[in-house]
């Protein structure tokens, strides 16, 4: 048993405490004294009869010692002889008629202290006969009732019969001496000793009683052997069997000479009542047809004689030393549990300790049982209800610690599934939970009003990137704790007023948090907010000492949206059920991805407010340098239209055969030992077969096309590049800008088909310009390649394969790439940018001056040609200051051995000036727009100058 877990529960919670052994062992001791005490209460005595009564029925009866028989006063013999006159005469004649047998002793086991006639008759034949003893007893006033002198001087002994019946009625027990007088039954085994020792052995004293009147009687007390001093007080009578087992013989029929005088022979004779109402008890084999007093003494004769009697092991509570015992024997059983937990690692089932429980207490009721059978009494419910406090208690115990970690569990499970790990805020799924609860309570309470910010980090991808996942971490952290403390500022105080749920801060993805805004009064609160945390992370945060600047984007989405507004119609406008790539085909295919699980019209799901909030956040960051942005109708028509755009643009790139893998099928025909599509060694790609012509197998017409736009030389005034430019005439809206669908096409990552394709194109065009024209001034054809198609892989096979397929020169493809794109993993791009200048592709950076790469490291950089964005040019017709930009640009060019090329010419004065400025290559609209293949074939066919 364990008293510590009481101790458990008073620590800080999900904490759990093991007590150390002394304590536990100390525990045990402390039920043994509880146990003590309840014993001392009486309460275990019925639970100790029923073991008692248990055993003598397991252990069935024995045999009665043969040297004792009992003469029975039965209810005819007092109808008969006895009265108030005749009793002394029946006691005479029935020595008499014992006489000739010549029995061991005589024990007559009623009371004769009244003085009566007969007295000397009685007191002769006691002299003559067989060694007498006689009954002596207690009045109500406690005074000796002693039989008269005359008889206590024939008599060889004098016992008392006093017994004690437990609650049960059985009698167990009994004092086995008296004010110096003993039992009945162990002053007869005194004189049958003596008897047998023979009368000169020892020499018993003679013992003064008092009558209680002034009158003295002498009384034999043997002394010889010392019975008494080894017997237990009190004595436990070992029942041997039942009393009619006994040899027992009527008073009538011995008097009348009707029993064999053989049957008395040497035996001790035990004279007494067997009458029902008089002197009556209950043995362990007599309840229903109770015993008498005659045989409780035959019991006690029989136990002195064959040494058999109970032996009790001091296990009884009532003396000190026996509460020590008990005391030691609990702290023993408790260091016995205590080594057991300790000793195991894993705690045992409560099955498992049930089992061994059950076992052990078998075992100590065993234990009792045989030492029972050797005559000795082994109380067993005390034992039990010491080790029944100690292991229940720890049983207890560890259901309580197992409680204790079910409950910690659950709390650890319940926080994975509803925190964030690393910014301890709501999760997704808890914000979804509140968001449903603040929905549907909207839905009936009008007055209710709420709206979520989504907020998201727009640099944290390149702070990540460039800084580490620890130092991002941690700024996740610093933002997720700068604005929990803001918002309860804020808004704790109108919480504590009202009592109501005010805000929920969730860590919503890697960069994004989101913020559920509940019982606003009106959408100006949760703009309060928004303007709130804008301002707050816009100033920088300080990160292991170093400075952070991180702005955000936030959307709003509020529950009085007119959401109702918008029908499946309008929104499905312009929808087609064309899937080349695996799309829903439905034409509600993209109303419903953004309104499923509505419900009813109006109806609003928490994911659909959280995707409203969404797009507002996304109009915020194309927007610029707003805060935020409220969802409306008409960010969700851009939304919708954007989602449209996606879908059409999947569609045009399946239909134009722009998947990378059909490509590398196709280009797998011409070579001898393809792997995976490419050759196994790129150098293979110069032993391959001769190019085929350009393609245009395509049964389905190409909603792409590329427009060419001249870059002429300023030295000479003649073409000498065209750069494809991509354009995409749609079915039903017509031509699309590049504006809109590239920065589409770069999110989703269809820009790297698009600009395969792009690429196989443009070469087409080349190599067929180059057979057109072979006596021609040999024309570069300019491409763009995205910084995403700069992150594939195998992106310098991919070229090789497209130069072998067209059997382009690689000497007149001349690749740009922006300044930007770049810049974001420089190493790799320079390794790259070197293995393709290897193969004798020209490299160009395009829109210089509008990114931020390093002038120090634009001295590695493996680049041919600067174009000046022309945003520099358009402005020097009004700046004087651009023109000084323009002139560094073209400086630095040179001195790094590049060449340059101004894109956005269009008035003469700019040619004029970028000419005195020395710059090599001019492109814009004074020389011509961007060009279908057919005009800008027509063009080089005029061979124009400028």
């Amino acid at each position: 048993m364990n008293w510590q877990f009481l101790r458990c529960y008073r620590q800080k919670p999900g904490r759990i405490l093991d007590a150390p052994s002394w304590q536990r062992t100390l525990s045990g001791g402390i039920a043994a004294f509880v146990v003590a005490g309840i014993q001392s209460l009486g309460w275990f005595i019925p639970a100790e009869e029923m073991v008692y009564r248990t055993w003598y029925q397991l252990r069935g009866p024995q045999t009665w010692d043969s040297r004792i028989a009992i003469v029975a006063i039965d209810e005819a013999a007092i109808k008969e002889l006895y009265g108030t006159t005749q009793s002394r005469q029946t006691y005479v004649k029935l020595l008499q008629a014992l006489a000739p047998a010549k029995p061991s002793l005589i024990v007559l086991n009623v009371i004769v202290d009244e003085p009566a006639p007969e007295d000397v008759a009685l007191a002769q034949q006691m002299q003559v006969g067989a060694p007498t003893v006689l009954t002596v007893a207690w009045n109500q006033e406690g005074n000796l009732k002693l039989p008269n002198p005359l008889l206590l001087q024939q008599a060889v002994g004098v016992g008392h019969v006093v017994n004690t019946a437990g609650a049960d009625g059985i009698t167990r027990t009994l004092p086995p001496e008296i004010q110096k007088i003993p039992a009945l039954g162990v002053a007869s085994y005194q004189a049958y000793l003596q008897r047998v020792l023979g009368s000169q052995a020892c020499v018993p004293p003679s013992v003064q009683v008092s009558l209680g009147d002034g009158r003295e009687f002498p009384q034999w007390y043997p002394a010889c052997p010392d019975v008494l001093s080894s017997l237990p007080h009190p004595f436990w009578v070992n029942w041997p069997a039942s009393k009619s087992q006994i040899q027992e013989y009527p008073i009538l029929d011995v008097i009348r000479g009707q029993v064999n005088a053989t049957a008395f022979t040497d035996k001790i004779v035990l004279v007494g009542p067997i009458v029902h109402g008089l002197d009556i008890l209950q043995t362990p084999y007599d309840r229903n047809s109770p015993a008498s007093g005659v045989h409780l003494q035959a019991a006690i004769l029989h136990n002195l004689l064959n040494d058999n009697y109970l032996r009790p092991i001091a296990l009884q509570s009532d003396r000190p030393l026996n509460l020590l015992l008990y005391v030691l024997g609990g702290c023993l059983i408790g260091y016995g549990v205590a080594l057991r937990t300790s000793s195991n690692s894993v705690p045992w089932s409560l099955r498992r300790q049930l089992v061994v429980g059950v076992v052990l207490v078998g075992g100590l009721l065993v234990l009792s049982f045989v030492l029972f059978q050797n005559n000795y009494l082994l109380p067993a419910i005390p034992p039990i209800a010491i080790y029944t406090m100690i292991v229940g208690g720890e049983v207890i115990q560890e259901r309580l610690k197992m409680r204790d970690r079910l409950r910690v569990s659950e709390q650890q499970l319940w926080k994975q599934a509803f925190y964030d790990n690393l910014t301890g805020l709501p999760n997704r799924a808890l914000l979804l939970q509140r968001l449903e609860q603040a929905t549907a309570r909207a839905k009936w309470d009008s007055q209710y009003q709420f709206a979520v910010l989504f907020i998201e980090l727009d640099r944290y991808k390149v702070i990540n990137s460039h800084r580490g996942h620890s130092l991002s971490d941690q700024l996740l952290v610093a933002i997720a704790a700068k604005m929990q403390a803001s918002l309860e500022t804020q808004l704790n105080p109108k919480a504590e007023e009202t009592g109501l749920q005010l805000f929920t801060l969730a860590h919503f993805s890697g960069d994004t948090f989101t913020i559920l805004l509940e019982n606003l009064d009106s959408l100006d609160d949760a703009i309060q907010v928004a303007e709130q945390i804008y301002a707050l992370l816009s100033v920088p945060l300080s990160i292991d000492g170093q400075e952070v600047f991180c702005s955000v984007s936030i959307g709003i989405a509020a529950s009085a949206t007119p959401w109702a507004s918008v029908d499946a119609a309008e929104a499905t406008e312009g929808a087609e059920s064309l899937t080349p790539m695996g799309l829903d085909t439905s034409p509600y295919a993209i109303y419903s991805s953004l309104t499923q699980h509505t419900g009813s019209r109006g109806g609003r799901q928490p994911e659909m407010i959280l995707r409203e909030a969404e797009i507002a956040m996304y109009q915020a960051k194309a927007r610029g340098k707003v805060p935020f942005a409220l969802f409306n109708r008409n960010l969700y028509r851009e939304a919708l239209g954007l989602l449209q755009l996606e879908t059409d643009l999947r569609r045009a790139i399946a239909q134009s055969d722009l998947n990378l893998d059909r490509a590398i099928r196709r280009a797998a025909f011409y070579s001898d030992n393809p792997v995976g599509g490419f050759p196994a060694d790129p150098s293979a790609l110069s032993t391959m077969s001769d190019p085929p012509p350009p393609w245009s197998d395509s049964k389905v017409q190409s909603e792409f096309r590329l427009d060419y736009q001249p870059i002429v030389s300023l030295v000479d005034g003649k073409i000498s590049a065209f750069e494809a430019l991509v354009r995409w005439l749609h079915p039903q809206r017509g031509m699309i800008s590049p504006v809109e669908f590239i920065p589409l096409a770069e999110e989703t990552g269809l820009i790297t088909s698009l600009g395969w394709w792009i690429l196989r194109e443009a070469c087409c065009q080349l190599r067929a310009w180059q057979e057109s024209f072979p006596q021609a001034i040999p024309v570069t054809m300019v491409v763009n390649l995205s910084a995403i198609q700069l992150m594939q892989l195998r992106v310098k096979e991919q070229i090789q394969l497209i130069l072998h397929e067209t059997g382009v020169d690689s000497r007149y493809l001349k690749l740009e790439i922006t300044e930007s794109g770049l810049m974001e993993n420089v190493d790799a791009t320079i390794e790259l940018l070197e293995q393709l200048k290897a193969l004798g592709i020209q490299l160009s950076i395009d829109d210089f001056g509008t990114g931020y790469s390093s002038l120090g490291r634009l001295h590695y950089l493996p680049v041919d040609t600067l174009k000046i964005d022309q945003s520099f040019i358009r402005r020097t017709t009004f700046e004087e200051e651009s023109w000084e930009i323009v002139q560094t640009i073209i400086t630095l060019a040179h001195n790094l051995n590049m060449t340059v090329v101004a894109e956005g010419v269009e008035t003469p004065e700019q040619l004029a000036r970028l000419k005195y400025l020395g710059c090599d290559y001019g492109q814009g609209y004074l020389f011509a727009k961007p060009l279908s293949s057919a005009n800008a074939t027509t063009l080089l066919m005029t061979n124009p100058q400028w």
